[in-house]
């Protein structure tokens, strides 16, 4: 997954632009909390989308996060008290494991479009906790919000194996030449602790070499442990898998698409006003209850 040779700067992509063509249908949830979980994705949707249209400017810059280090994950208005992995929010489970949140982590999205059609969105936890650099990197990338005014909307998932890996992130060029990130050129290595271990691991690309690291990125299709202790891990897929797959489908054994797969927007998910004073009163439990105690859902708008 090395990134291309990048040849001389780009300029950086405009604002995120606006939805792809008819929107698909959602894929049937597999359990309760997996539902609750899509509709707290659906609310978040619309409420961006009826941002977009409200904003005078031709870009749309989603909001900026807000949270709180309280002790509870926010995910599209829904507030989740953790229970029984300390430090984690366990929402759903993919392919018959536990796919933990870690609390005080941002959660961002893509949304992808293929061949000018809505093929849905993708939501990703940046591992902020392991790699606080990479993570706000892809962070602000996602939401437009850095110096360079460079952003992952309209950029598009250029290098796409079956069984292997979707890679993309080149905001300056967009065709997989060109990589840079907020902090100008590449950057460090931060981490290696965590694995290329399965379907859904967000991981960095990078040109070849250690400390490389820009904008490009790419997603897991299978498990890679040979990119283990190559290339840096800092997230992973929560919800969206299915879009995940779609993307896999528009590869080729060579890497080269044989659809166009767009990011048509990109942002971070937030918690409103009302759903953080909501997630506040939840919290307050008794002060003796030990850590690890009952797990809680505590739904919000």
């Amino acid at each position: 997954p090395a990134a291309r040779a990048a040849g001389g700067g780009g300029g950086g992509t405009g604002g995120a632009s606006g939805g792809g063509g008819g929107k698909e249908a959602w894929p049937t949830p597999r359990s309760s909390i997996e539902k609750r979980l899509q509709d707290a994705v659906k609310k978040q949707e619309a409420a961006m989308e009826d941002a977009a249209a409200a904003a005078a400017a031709p870009s749309f810059k989603p909001f900026a996060a807000i949270y709180a280090g309280m002790g509870v994950l926010f995910l599209g208005g829904m507030a989740v008290i953790s229970g029984s992995v300390p430090g984690t929010t366990a929402l759903w489970q993919q392919d018959g494991e536990e796919m933990p949140l870690y609390k005080g982590n941002p959660v961002v999205f893509l949304d992808v479009d293929i061949d000018g059609a809505r093929a849905g969105r993708i939501v990703l936890q940046l591992r902020k906790d392991v790699a606080p650099r990479t993570a706000e990197n892809f962070r602000a990338l996602c939401t437009g919000q850095n110096e360079r005014r460079l952003t992952y909307a309209g950029t598009v998932f250029h290098r796409i194996i079956p069984g292997h890996l979707a890679q993309g992130g080149d905001v300056t060029h967009g065709n997989g030449f060109g990589s840079e990130s907020i902090y100008g050129g590449g950057f460090e290595d931060e981490s290696h602790a965590l694995q290329h271990s399965g379907v859904g691991v967000l991981a960095m690309a990078n040109a070849g070499e250690p400390n490389t690291n820009g904008s490009q990125f790419f997603l897991t299709l299978n498990k890679l442990p040979y990119c283990d202790g190559k290339y840096v891990v800092f997230g992973n897929v929560v919800s969206g898998t299915e879009v995940l797959r779609a993307i896999e489908r528009a590869g080729s054994p060579a890497g080269a698409p044989r659809q166009s797969v767009v990011v048509s927007r990109s942002g971070e998910l937030v918690l409103s006003e009302e759903a953080e004073r909501r997630a506040r009163e939840a919290l307050q439990t008794p002060a003796e209850a030990p850590a690890g105690a009952a797990s809680a859902v505590a739904a919000t708008k």
